[in-house]
């Protein structure tokens, strides 16, 4: 896969992370469904981890983690171009481009700049309850499927030191409900010491990227054409906008 998207509402936002060339990244207090981004309770509403955090962890560093991933960055992409009738599963779907990126820029871009990200782009798992994972037993809970079968770990193993509380952390930002799974979603994040500002009074974080990492931009019928006319006047941008026909 070459590419990756963006649904970005028609707006002053959406202009000018184009003209200056940079994600948005949402904190949790930026999300129009605060429960796509289901942070500290992940860990406070599951009695089983909460259970293991309280054996090695006090009161106050649990909280301490809940703030930390509150202050999380989340950037959410979609893997295929939506549509005009998948683009209805999108928030803010009314009016609204899509953004084509170079996938392996942004990748590049994220795995050899200050962020050092391992892998850029994280697999989201679709859960009908998103607190509530799969568990075997009392203490083991399933931290991955696929073709081979189903992997579980001791919530105690999980949480017993920072690099294994790293992977719980994960499973908390990139489970979503399934009502949201046409959107077929991956994300970027930006966690631990990849926070840009722990400003609680912030709702996301601006992350400038390089201007060849915007591949297109795709216009839905009906978008505005005052919104249109600003993008082809601006320079670099006119040539990348490709109109949507079906």
């Amino acid at each position: 896969m070459s590419s990756i998207f963006r649904v970005r509402e028609v707006c002053d936002n959406s202009y000018e992370e184009l003209k200056e060339s940079y994600l948005w990244f949402s904190r949790r207090c930026g999300f129009k469904d605060i429960n796509d981004a289901n942070i500290g309770e992940f860990f406070t509403c599951n009695n089983t981890i909460l259970k293991a955090l309280k054996r090695h962890m006090t009161e106050d560093g649990i909280q301490e983690l809940c703030t930390l991933m509150d202050c999380t960055g989340i950037c959410c992409f979609t893997k295929e171009l939506p549509s005009l009738d998948n683009k209805s599963h999108f928030p803010r779907n009314k009016d609204s481009i899509c953004i084509e990126y170079h996938k392996e820029t942004l990748e590049n871009f994220f795995s050899n700049s200050h962020y050092a990200m391992a892998d850029c782009f994280k697999e989201i798992v679709y859960a009908d309850d998103i607190l509530k994972l799969e568990q075997d037993g009392d203490y083991h809970i399933l931290v991955s499927q696929d073709t081979d079968g189903s992997f579980y770990e001791s919530v105690y193993a999980l949480t017993k030191d920072e690099k294994a509380l790293d992977k719980l952390m994960w499973m908390a930002l990139t489970r979503i409900s399934t009502r949201f799974s046409n959107q077929k979603e991956s994300r970027i994040i930006l966690g631990g010491r990849n926070i840009p500002s722990f400003d609680k009074d912030l709702k996301g974080y601006q992350v400038p990227i390089p201007p060849s990492a915007i591949k297109a931009i795709h216009i839905y019928p009906n978008t505005s054409a005052d919104f249109i006319k600003r993008l082809k006047k601006t320079p670099r941008l006119e040539e990348k906008i490709k109109m949507v026909s079906e």
